[in-house]
């Protein structure tokens, strides 16, 4: 058990265990200055099947910047703390947990207190063990962009193995990850991006070709690219100018998300799936983070991950 707070908030009496962290905090919707990085308390059990995880590596996704700014269909009661995904080690578990054990790497798919923390409470649902060759950062990759892609891809549409997928915007954490999964299951795979950097990140995931989108020539480009049949399925990345048809993709039951990420989990475990982590930033820049992520700063090119702990540098958490 965590020890009980002291009066310096550090330290519990009589234990050598923290009882506080750090964690992004936001305490009234506004622009990204309004996302500050405090001292809190560290997350307490209260039900057997919770799981509170030390997180070593958090995933940055548009929506947090949509909520964060107050512009979300549902919002949260404030203060609160952001992020959904995160990847770390096992810190406690509750009494009716059986499927992880103090010390397992994970990645989480949800939260309860939010992912933009060194640690933080999760049902143990949205808890799943992390493969060995998969790093900390990329497992804070996974959960929004490999969901979405495979719900796009596989529980939205259902394309044949040979049969063609545009991917516009596919340089991104979801464009990437939509490569991967279609490459995977034997798709022939187009993808567009602005930046060399990005158009080179599609190729060396599969794709067999890629177009730059801000060329005024891309769409003859495809067209004269594609087969006879055309293009089977077309998936769009832009999320910031496409919410509301992004949602309709990204929902889902939960029978839905469990057979997406049991996929997910078996091409991680594989090699078939390697999530691509753009750009690593400590958890004092979440902020930056979050203008990074709406504005492409240097071109989309993965995911963008925050590092709770100062400690952990960024080669140490990416290349295990």
């Amino acid at each position: 058990m965590w020890g009980s707070r002291s009066n310096s908030g550090e330290l519990g009496e009589g234990s050598d265990e923290p009882v506080m962290m750090k964690a992004g905090v936001v305490r009234a919707f506004g622009p990204p200055a309004a996302l500050k990085v405090e001292s809190v308390p560290i997350p307490s059990l209260s039900e057997p099947n919770e799981v509170l995880t030390k997180v070593f590596a958090t995933g940055v996704n548009p929506v947090d910047t949509y909520i964060r700014a107050g512009k979300y269909a549902k919002l949260p009661q404030l203060p609160y703390t952001p992020g959904a995904e995160g990847a770390g080690v096992v810190a406690k578990v509750g009494a009716d947990v059986k499927h992880v054990k103090v010390g397992d790497r994970v990645y989480v798919t949800g939260t309860i207190t939010g992912t933009y923390a060194q640690y933080s409470l999760c049902a143990a649902r949205d808890v799943r063990l992390l493969p060995q060759r998969i790093s900390f950062a990329q497992g804070a990759a996974v959960s929004v962009a490999y969901r979405t892609a495979y719900r796009a891809l596989f529980q939205k549409s259902s394309p044949n193995p040979g049969e063609t997928v545009l991917i516009h915007g596919a340089s991104g954490g979801v464009g990437l990850a939509a490569v991967q999964l279609a490459v995977s299951r034997g798709l022939k795979v187009f993808g567009t991006a602005s930046t060399d950097v990005g158009k080179e990140a599609i190729l060396e995931h599969g794709a067999a070709a890629v177009f730059d989108h801000t060329s005024p020539t891309y769409v003859q480009e495809i067209q004269r690219a594609a087969p006879p049949e055309g293009i089977r399925l077309i998936v769009e990345m832009l999320a910031n100018i496409n919410l509301n048809n992004d949602l309709k993709v990204s929902c889902g039951t939960r029978e839905e998300w469990e057979a997406a990420y049991c996929a997910i989990d078996a091409g991680m475990s594989s090699g078939a799936l390697v999530p691509h982590v753009g750009k690593t930033f400590p958890l004092d820049d979440a902020a930056t983070a979050h203008i990074d992520v709406m504005e492409h700063v240097g071109g989309a090119h993965g995911k963008l991950v925050l590092l709770p702990w100062p400690e952990e540098t960024a080669e140490d958490v990416v290349c295990l």
